[in-house]
């Protein structure tokens, strides 16, 4: 578990677990079971497959999570990349990265959203 901080006052606001996830009761904009994978240095890193995040998220999958794979390249991209890695089936859809969000919160949208990064992942894996 880590905690996330409140960059204004660097209290945290709320535990999270890495692996599994876990969705907290009833919040008020409810964590769902939607997990958004970026495909160059996330899922391919350096040229090869990121297996220890393809294990992750085959797990996060099982426990009922819907695992999309997108790409600022775009979605055309992104499709080619999962075939070629043989991991396309992984995904419940493959998607552009948007270029823009219409939100009535503008920017401020994004703190209802967990942001992992892979190093988080493997550190958590190796915590197990």
């Amino acid at each position: 578990m880590r905690e996330k901080y409140n960059p204004k006052n660097n209290k945290p606001t709320r535990r999270i677990s890495l692996a599994p996830l876990v969705i907290p009761a009833d919040p008020k904009y409810p964590i769902l079971k939607d997990i958004f994978v970026d495909v160059d240095g996330t899922l391919i890193i350096k040229g090869k497959l990121n297996v220890g995040l393809v294990n992750w998220c085959q797990d996060r999958k099982k426990e009922g999570f819907s695992i999309y794979l997108w790409s600022a390249r775009g979605q055309n991209y992104a499709e080619c990349i999962a075939e070629l890695y043989s991991v396309d089936s992984l995904f419940t859809a493959i998607l552009p990265k948007p270029s823009y969000i219409v939100d009535d919160m503008g920017g401020q949208w994004s703190r209802y959203i967990n942001i992992l990064v892979p190093k988080d992942l493997q550190q958590d894996e190796k915590n197990k």
